[in-house]
């Protein structure tokens, strides 16, 4: 192939590309829509891409529109987009190949706490006083979720060596409220609660890059040194949270416990 030709081959190729990454369909409000990537940010699944409203000349300047998402087929929250605020950027490049009226979105939240898998995320958008009607994808995007959106939790050992109980493990916290901000990873001992209490204290934190791998970054690996009198005694690894001055023994549904017995 002669120079000249595979220049131009090139060019065309790179056009190609172009016009399939701007590539979206058109709805029946006029709408063109497309999903540029899915990121999975801690349990939220969020997009980016953009929507061009093709008929933006025979609407107000201001007109809001609305974001709709499905997925695995099933609707999930819709979501407004009002002018270049919040998540909306302006995208020079879709008006550039496809003409005026394009607004794009980033980090838009399409789905929360989704089970660990691939799952097929799309889009619509409709006027935002529009009546509801049957969902039509604009585009649509797989997504891989590694980690489940729920605590998970594994006491590795549980050991008894005279007086002294000792246990290791790791415990995973999703937090997907405010006041689960508050939880903290913690043992009991007999429904006595032992959390953080430095550095010379019963429960130490430690490196645990296995359990990261398997459970996902907010893993934490953790032990237990306590002594305990002879009998038999329950050792459970979970999480508790502050009431009043104290500590309530309200473990989560990762609660996992062993039973030993002190003959010493």
């Amino acid at each position: 192939m002669n120079p000249h030709r595979r220049s131009t081959v090139l060019r065309a190729a790179i056009a190609l590309l172009t016009t399939a990454a701007l590539a979206g369909g058109c709805n029946r409000y006029g709408y063109e829509g497309h999903l540029d990537a899915l990121s999975v940010d801690g349990l939220a699944v969020r997009a980016d891409g953009w929507i061009r409203d093709t008929r933006s000349g025979d609407r107000p300047a201001d007109e809001c529109f609305t974001l709709r998402w499905s997925v695995d087929g099933v609707a999930s929250s819709p979501s407004q987009v009002c002018g270049l605020t919040g998540t909306a950027v302006a995208r020079p490049d879709v008006e550039s190949a496809r003409g005026p009226g394009a607004t794009g979105f980033r980090g838009e939240l399409t789905a929360w706490a989704l089970r660990r898998g691939t799952h097929e995320i799309c889009l619509d958008v409709a006027p935002r006083d529009a009546a509801i009607t049957p969902f039509t994808p604009l585009d649509c995007r797989s997504v891989d979720v590694p980690y489940e959106p729920f605590d998970s939790a594994s006491l590795d050992v549980v050991d008894v060596n005279g007086a002294t109980i000792s246990a290791a493990g790791w415990y995973r916290h999703v937090v997907a409220t405010l006041t689960q901000n508050m939880d903290q990873v913690a043992f009991s001992l007999d429904g006595t609660v032992l959390v953080d209490s430095g550095p010379t204290g019963p429960l130490q934190w430690v490196e645990r890059p296995d359990a990261i791998a398997a459970a996902g970054p907010r893993a934490q690996g953790v032990t237990l040194s306590v002594s305990a009198a002879p009998g038999t005694h329950e050792v459970c690894l979970g999480v508790t949270r502050p009431e009043g001055s104290g500590f309530s023994a309200l473990f989560g549904d990762a609660k996992v416990c062993r039973t030993v017995v002190v003959t010493a």
